[in-house]
């Protein structure tokens, strides 16, 4: 009995390590050898967060696009903020946002922000609670803020 305990315990944590990575195949790579750059890109979905890792021959940087939807119109729209659990925020107040009609009634709004290193860090220890974007606040779930983590950790490499 006790074998079959510790067997148990020890499947039970291969198949949660494994859980975690998973997220790190949904990381695109997209190679462009006429620029002689490379480029991984998180998931992306109606509403919220994409993180980039861009390597080029001179340098390599992070960058995360919040987008965001709303029925308002905002054409000199600004902003864009992350907020962590630890009550850390990354931000620029002045990054114009970019507008699209998605719709005549739906509009969405983008802003690229690239990040520096202590940014990247406080990401890869902290999870994102919010985000705003043009003067819109979202909320993110704890599912959300798990896979964004884990995409920050998978395009790090560490």
């Amino acid at each position: 009995m006790k074998k079959l305990t510790i067997i148990a315990a020890l499947l039970f944590t291969a198949y949660c390590s494994n859980a975690q990575n998973t997220d790190c195949s949904k990381i695109k790579k997209h190679v462009n050898p006429v620029q002689g750059t490379t480029e991984f890109r998180s998931p992306s979905k109606d509403v919220g967060l994409i993180f980039y890792k861009k390597i080029s021959k001179a340098d390599t940087t992070y960058q995360v696009e919040a987008y965001g939807q709303s029925q308002n119109v905002n054409y000199k729209a600004k902003g864009i903020y992350i907020e962590l659990d630890k009550g850390d925020f990354i931000m620029d107040e002045i990054l114009p946002a970019e507008f699209t009609a998605l719709d005549s009634y739906t509009h969405q709004y983008t802003a690229t922000l690239k990040l520096n290193k202590m940014e990247l860090d406080g990401l890869k220890q902290y999870k994102i609670v919010k985000f705003g974007i043009a003067g819109i606040d979202y909320d993110v779930s704890q599912k959300d803020a798990d896979k964004y983590q884990n995409w920050v950790i998978c395009l790090l490499g560490d």
